[in-house]
């Protein structure tokens, strides 16, 4: 071997060498780091196991141990936003703890969503809204699909809970459940009652034509809901095509006020994507458990990941009235008012407040004497100056209770106190 040769030999493997201690130096460290971070820094191991979970990269069981040793130092995990304890796993993504998952067959490292499309989708079902058309060169009549969405089967004796604007106008509704083939079964439905004022509507199938037992979703309590909570959405979008599609999200906001013509609804924001034909369909907790029906979403060209679903608690009470009455009872002042921008249109000029424009004969109203051209500026000493204004303050008090209404009449301000009477059914 030459003396060239020999050296370049003897620096490969002075570079082998180096490559090695570096390898094994960089292993020990890395053991170290692992044995260690969930010890001295288990705040920054969860962070990046979690995004792990997230991500689908480690299952389930990597958080609940990280959680483990967290919840040794710092004790029992809360909830975001405070409150009572709910899950010491450390993870939002975490399965949350539920008595009655180990006997429904669910590994103790099952995904949450998993879990909760498998045991609310069952109950997830389309509605299909069919209108009467003139087929012109016949002259019959016939049926034709307008539109459809989604419901939620809410018991066994088939009632199904979707909304008002899904089934608007039908000539006839068809309720579609998914057969244990995979072919669809149609089964015709009758509506039980509407209330448009929440977009809510209830459904009647007869459960021996869908040929198996249904499974009622389970409702949950919405005003546990947190800020940033995973949810998922589940729902047949784009006409059917598409049936039992799972979104996954956070709650986005809560309360959240968003006007539709003169109605005003207090909504679930969730970034879990709501497509057209979504709804009607649940918002779903980690639990399994319905905190909303999902009714709309903000479409416009720099807008994304803004759905709303009316909140559970409100959707419960609407549903058992309109289940026992057909119908929606509400508290009713019987006037008929316009804002200061659309009296100013017939010349009508006020400053502020409602102008009354219609009393209802021997309607609350007229009983307690309000009269036409009065301008209604306070209910109970809340000013008022949208009808939305004034239908949330009405809708603050039951049926009989009284409210003092601030009216400014002739330049003075008089107080007219009324009887709160039963919104008719015709009435807006």
């Amino acid at each position: 071997m030459s003396v060239v040769d020999h050296d370049l030999a003897r620096r490969n493997r002075g570079i082998w060498s180096f490559i090695l201690v570096g390898f094994v130096a960089g292993l020990i460290a890395a053991l170290v780091v692992g044995i260690a971070m969930p010890i001295f820094f288990p705040e920054v191991a969860a962070y990046w196991v979690e995004k792990g979970v997230q991500a689908g990269l480690l299952p389930g069981e990597a958080g609940r141990q990280i959680g483990s040793a967290r919840s040794s130092q710092a004790g029992t995990s809360q909830p975001l936003g405070g409150g009572s304890p709910q899950n010491s796993s450390g993870s939002a993504f975490e399965r949350p703890a539920g008595a009655d998952r180990a006997s429904l067959g669910y590994p103790e490292n099952a995904y949450p969503a998993v879990y909760a499309a498998e045991r609310v989708g069952p109950a997830v079902v389309g509605v299909v809204n069919r209108a009467r058309v003139l087929d012109y060169f016949s002259g019959r009549a016939r049926i034709v699909d307008q539109g459809s969405g989604s419901g939620v089967v809410i018991d066994e004796q088939g009632h199904i809970v979707t909304n008002y604007h899904v089934v608007e106008d039908a000539a006839e509704l068809v309720v579609v459940f998914s057969g244990k083939d995979g072919t669809n079964i149609n089964v015709p439905a009758d509506v039980v009652g509407v209330d448009p004022a929440t977009d809510l509507a209830v459904l009647k199938i007869d459960p021996a034509k869908v040929g198996y037992p249904l499974v009622p979703a389970t409702f949950g309590d919405s005003d546990l809901l947190k800020v940033g909570e995973p949810v998922i959405a589940i729902g047949n979008p784009v006409d059917m095509e598409f049936q039992h599609s799972v979104t996954a999200g956070v709650i986005s906001g809560l309360n959240r006020k968003i006007s539709y013509g003169e109605r005003t609804f207090r909504l679930i924001q969730t970034d879990a994507v709501i497509n057209p034909g979504n709804s009607g369909g649940p918002l779903v907790n980690m639990d399994g458990e319905v905190i909303g029906i999902n009714t709309m979403k903000i479409n416009l060209p720099k807008v994304e990941g803004m759905g709303f679903a009316i909140p559970s608690n409100t959707v419960k009470p609407i549903i058992a009235e309109l289940m026992t009455k057909g119908r929606v009872t509400r508290p009713w002042l019987g006037i008929g008012v316009v804002d200061k921008e659309r009296a100013a249109l017939y010349g009508i000029n006020i400053e502020r407040g409602l102008y009354v424009g219609e009393v209802t004969p021997g309607g609350p109203s007229a009983r307690a004497g309000v009269r036409t051209g009065d301008v209604v500026v306070a209910v109970n000493g809340k000013q008022v100056n949208s009808y939305a204004d004034l239908r949330s303050a009405v809708e603050e008090h039951k049926v009989g209770d009284t409210v003092d209404l601030t009216i400014i009449r002739g330049g003075k301000t008089i107080k007219v106190r009324v009887t709160l009477g039963e919104m008719p059914a015709t009435a807006g």
